[in-house]
Formats: structure tokens, sequence, C-alpha cells
């Protein structure tokens, strides 16, 4: 597994040994979508989802129809509640463990 975190970004990603070796991080630029999760963003989530009238799926006679509607709705819900930023990674993104491998 590899582990690699980014400052200017404050974000760490993580990937196994294997998809480093299908794209290497040096030819290729990778967009992350970062969610915002502090407290206030997490708090309203929890209360939309607490608030939000789930008995309509009740009504449906597909299991597969109930639970594509229910993954759409949390999907909306948490796009209206945890904002997010698209971060884009290339090869000239400061690694923290370049960082403190320096450092030592």
């Amino acid at each position: 597994m590899c582990l690699l975190a980014f400052l200017r970004h404050s974000a760490v990603l993580v990937t196994s040994e294997r998809d480093l070796h299908y794209v290497p991080s040096h030819q290729c630029k990778r967009k992350l979508l970062l969610y915002d999760l502090r407290a206030h963003n997490i708090d309203r989530l929890r209360c939309r989802l607490g608030t939000y009238p789930w008995e309509i799926l009740y009504d449906y006679c597909s299991i597969e129809q109930m639970y594509d509607d229910f993954v759409n709705i949390v999907l909306r819900i948490v796009a209206e509640c945890i904002p997010t930023k698209t971060v884009v990674l290339g090869p000239k993104t400061q690694s923290l463990l370049d960082h403190l491998l320096k450092c030592c």
C-alpha cells in the first residue's frame, strides 16, 4: 500500500501498489474530489438525513427501484450538505513523504 500526503492541499491519498504500476504518477494528472468534513457540515448532513420523509420508499414494489432511489436521494443530500473541492495532483505536486525524508 502506498500512502501519499500533499502539503498544499492538506490531503492524503492512499492507493494500492498495483494501481501505481498501471498509471505512473510522473506521467499524468489526477483529479481528486475532497470533501469538507468539518463538524458543522456533518451536523447539517445528519439533520437532513434524519428529517427526510423516507416513508415514500415504502410504496415501491421493486426492491431494485427502491434501492436506486435511496442511493440517489443520499447522494443528492450529501452533495447539498457537504462542500467539495476538486484538486489536481500532477507530477510536480510535492509529496509530504518526500519532505519528511529530506528533513530526516
